[in-house]
């Protein structure tokens, strides 16, 4: 292990303090960013379940299973991701402010991924839209930035 990476390793770790006044503990333990090559962002979506069409504002299961194609171990900085964009629009818009979703292990190359029956919050105005799932890297890059394909499913919201 690298002496940049050990140190990272060691600067997300946090001790919680015994109570000073109006000071909020931080968090026990931060994932830092994990340094990838280009070619570990690699996925391929392997299937995905999710109804053609929903009622506007409905909360909806889906199911998504996917593949690390690449050649790095996914960690704990690395998130799927799924939002809503009008039919039409960049499958980019509106992926920032997106909720993510955590991994319960590292993903070494060549493992699949099955999340089950996770909730997927339609977008309240009615119309035509792409439900797309990414992967991110926290405070690094987005898979669809470094050249992996997101995968969009068409949806019609009533």
């Amino acid at each position: 292990m690298s002496r940049r990476i050990a140190a990272a390793l060691l600067a997300g770790f946090a001790v919680s303090g015994g109570g000073c006044r109006g000071r909020r503990d931080p968090p026990p333990f931060v994932v830092p960013p994990a340094e990838m090559r280009d070619s570990g962002y690699r996925v391929e979506w392997q299937s995905r379940e999710f109804p053609s069409s929903v009622a506007a504002s409905s909360k909806t299961m889906a199911r998504v299973v996917f593949r690390n194609s690449g050649t790095e171990i996914w960690h704990g900085s690395v998130h799927p991701v799924r939002y809503f964009v009008p039919e039409g629009a960049p499958l980019k818009e509106g992926r920032d402010d997106a909720p993510r979703l955590a991994l319960r292990r590292p993903v070494a190359p060549g493992q699949t991924v099955t999340l089950e029956r996770f909730e997927v919050a339609a977008p309240a105005r009615p119309g035509r839209y792409r439900l797309v799932f990414d992967l991110v890297n926290e405070g690094v890059a987005w898979f669809s930035d470094r050249g992996a394909s997101p995968c969009s499913i068409p949806v019609r919201v009533d």
